[in-house]
């Protein structure tokens, strides 16, 4: 499996495209785990390491953009028998892939799809990103 590999296919229609990513590592929160200081809550350290490394796979992916909405299908593949809740997985990938610019903005995601496959013998995600 390879970090940051997309495939973009641009339909005959030409009204919309879907982009296919594989992010390696364990997502992780960015909500779940804060470190706070008095007035100050920082993401923790575990989120902002995978956070620099899935940003790192995507530095060549394609930006999606796409003003009216889009359309999300997430597969967590989990290592072992660890378990993680799909909500806070989605989360911290929707972010990240805000902050890699992949997507304009994570409130325009009007529909998702996600699904989790434990067992894996290492973490990683698939995503289908579909704009229209």
């Amino acid at each position: 499996m390879l970090a940051g590999v997309f495939r973009t296919v641009l339909l005959a229609n030409n009204k919309y495209m879907i982009t296919k990513i594989t992010i390696l590592g364990r997502p992780i929160s960015k909500k779940n785990n804060r470190r706070n200081f008095f007035h100050t809550s920082l993401p923790s350290k575990a989120y902002e390491k995978f956070r620099e490394d899935a940003l790192w796979q995507l530095k060549k992916t394609p930006a999606v953009f796409y003003e009216m909405g889009y359309s999300v299908k997430y597969v967590f593949h989990m290592k072992g028998k660890l378990d993680t809740d799909i909500d806070n997985m989605m989360g911290g990938i929707n972010d990240i892939l805000q902050d890699a610019q992949v997507i304009v903005n994570d409130k325009l995601i009007f529909e998702v799809k996600a699904n989790k496959l434990p067992g894996g013998k290492d973490w990683w995600t698939e995503l289908e990103i579909e704009g229209f």
